[in-house]
């Protein structure tokens, strides 16, 4: 196991909670995890563990994951890791299942509410009146936890605004001037490229900056990070010649890239877009708006054409999309 998976914070609470690299269940825990899913899976798949969730419970099964200190944004949690969780989480579990339309398997508790691994590996806690996506994977949503960073409101429709990437160690050399870049950089890069034709075609000012993240495994990887300043003229052009010239050291697997398309540091309000390539092959778009207080949006923008095209596009990739 890489450190992709952990934060500074997460790996100090993980090793004070008894964790160590290569940890594996005892025969004990094995027997408890298939009695449990026996007794609450169910007919129509909407409770069954995933491949990450079964992961997930054999490399944290069992422990009580301390918060670290009081959080940082908002109130930080203790996680208790128990596959017996599922016993008494069926209807909670299922009632997520259906909003996501993916399967989901309780993994563990937090306070008075459960936690969740859905079929494609996030991790969302059941607050007092709804529920809460944590994280892209189950390490980003437990860092979340017990560190005390905001989590999203999962939303009727199952959809939920990107919350604020963690603070993590970033590597800036792994980068190299031969290629050819990966799948996955591409594929990230070409979704944020094409999410560029909507928002200029309905008025959204120019994006003039991209952040690059990517994370994985391999040389200088956890994670690399870059940023490039775009052609407020042709955003898309120079989004495909940064493909052309952004190559990964020979040996790199990248699992998640991350594009951040934003306005210029200086701006005082402006248009965001997020995406989110995965090596399963999911995709997430989301459009954000960030303003003054009180700040009226333009008139010149016409932000449900702007949403409503975003969505098509997302929904041809494979996305979640929405704005916050």
């Amino acid at each position: 196991m890489t450190d992709i998976h952990f934060t500074a914070g997460l790996r100090e609470a993980l090793v004070e909670a008894g964790w160590t690299e290569g940890r594996r269940p005892t025969a004990e825990a094995d027997r408890r995890l298939l009695m449990t899913v026996v007794a609450v899976i169910d007919d129509d798949a909407l409770v069954e563990p995933s491949e990450t969730a079964q992961r997930f419970l054999r490399d944290y099964g069992d422990l009580t994951i301390p918060q670290v200190g009081l959080g940082v944004e908002v109130a930080a949690h203790s996680a208790v890791i128990d596959s017996e969780t599922a016993r008494g989480s069926r209807t909670a579990a299922s009632a997520l299942a259906r909003r996501l339309g993916v399967s989901v398997f309780p993994v563990g508790r937090t306070g008075d509410g459960v936690l969740a691994v859905d079929g494609r590996g996030r991790l969302f806690r059941q607050g007092r009146s709804d529920w809460w996506y944590l994280g892209a994977t189950p390490e980003e949503g437990l860092a979340r936890l017990v560190e005390g960073y905001a989590p999203a409101r999962v939303g009727v429709g199952g959809h939920w605004s990107e919350p604020e990437p963690l603070p993590r160690e970033v590597h800036r050399d792994g980068w190299v001037d031969t290629g050819p870049a990966s799948e996955l950089l591409a594929a990230g890069m070409a979704l944020a490229a094409e999410a560029t034709r909507p928002l200029r075609r309905h008025g959204v000012p120019a994006l003039g900056r991209l952040a690059l993240t990517v994370e994985g495994e391999g040389v200088e990887l956890p994670i690399l990070y870059r940023e490039f300043d775009l052609d407020e003229a042709d955003p898309e052009g120079r989004i495909a010649e940064i493909v052309d010239r952004t190559f990964l050291r020979p040996g790199t697997r990248p699992v998640r890239v991350t594009v951040r398309l934003t306005a210029q540091p200086a701006a005082e309000d402006g248009w965001e877009v997020l995406v989110v390539a995965r090596a399963d092959r999911s995709r997430e778009l989301t459009l954000r708006h960030r303003s003054p207080a009180g700040q009226q949006l333009p008139d010149s923008v016409d932000v449900t054409a702007t949403v409503t095209a975003l969505s098509a596009l997302g929904a041809a990739h494979r996305t979640t999309g929405g704005t916050a």
